[in-house]
């Protein structure tokens, strides 16, 4: 997610406990991942390392936190585990 130009990664952390295996190199050497990862958006290394890229920017206000935009995040979360 990105909120005024910085991006905010919560998810990082599942890298440190993937198995090596199942990792890209780039993704091997930038651990260990902090919990919670934030970062100028222009200067973030995602671009580098994940070819399937999204942004999801958000006001501060939060504002696109809906009831549907969250029934929206929880359909695709379901289909990524399926």
């Amino acid at each position: 997610m990105e909120v005024e130009g910085i991006l905010v990664d919560i998810t990082s952390e599942q890298y440190n406990i993937l198995r090596e295996e199942e990792l890209s190199s780039n993704i091997l050497d930038r651990r260990p991942f902090l919990p919670i990862y934030c970062i100028d958006a222009n200067l973030a290394p995602h671009h580098n390392i994940f070819s399937d890229l999204t942004r999801e920017v958000i006001d501060r206000n939060f504002s696109q936190l809906t009831r549907s935009g969250y029934e929206e995040w929880e359909e695709e979360y379901f289909n990524i585990l399926s």
